[in-house]
């Protein structure tokens, strides 16, 4: 909700493909809410992978939307908003809340891979979280890729869902550390 009160809700398409299913049942249903609440409804497009994003994509999920009959209040270019995003990285590392993950993506893809309780994945475990700063200067000057990852903490993240109500967990059961730039510089 806005400060007004006002619901806003979003759909994020990538430009990356056409317009599947799962995305137009997530924006229908996003539509339905708002129109139904008088709110406000964001057309994101989250356009910050370079290579993949491609103008034809995007003129094709919006004529689907607009074949659909749905439409929005607002569109905005996750590409175009990079200036806040290094803004908040800014105010993450003077908070000490962010560090630099060397992991590649390999190492990541074992992790994936291995058996998970419950089966929901492999949380981040913070391989690179406690890299002494010789370590960290020894990778960098070797030139080895980074990416930036959010300091998460051991206390659980609660919120009310307004459909299922009281929600509890635990960043490390649920993804754990999550990278905020990739080692390619994209904001993931």
């Amino acid at each position: 909700m806005t400060k007004a009160g006002i619901i806003r809700g979003r759909l994020a398409p990538s430009p990356t493909g056409f317009l599947h299913l799962g995305n137009a049942w997530s924006f229908l249903l996003a539509w339905l809410a708002n129109r139904k609440e008088g709110g406000h409804l964001l057309l994101r497009i989250d356009d910050i992978d370079p290579v993949r994003s491609k103008i034809d994509f995007l003129d094709a999920i919006l004529a689907d939307l607009k074949w659909l009959g749905l439409d929005w209040d607002e569109i905005c270019f996750q590409g175009k908003r990079k200036p806040l995003y290094d803004c908040a990285l800014k105010i993450f590392e003077a908070n000490n809340l962010i560090y630099k993950c060397f992991c590649t993506r390999k190492e990541l893809r074992l992790l994936a891979n291995a058996p998970h309780p419950g089966d929901i994945g492999a949380p981040y475990p913070g391989i690179c979280r406690y890299l002494p700063s010789e370590v960290i200067e020894t990778n960098m000057a070797q030139g080895k890729p980074w990416s930036l990852r959010f300091k998460t903490g051991a206390e659980p993240v609660i919120f009310n869902d307004l459909v299922q109500g009281r929600k509890e967990y635990f960043p490390k059961d649920i993804g754990g550390e999550f990278a905020l730039k990739r080692s390619d510089g994209i904001y993931a």
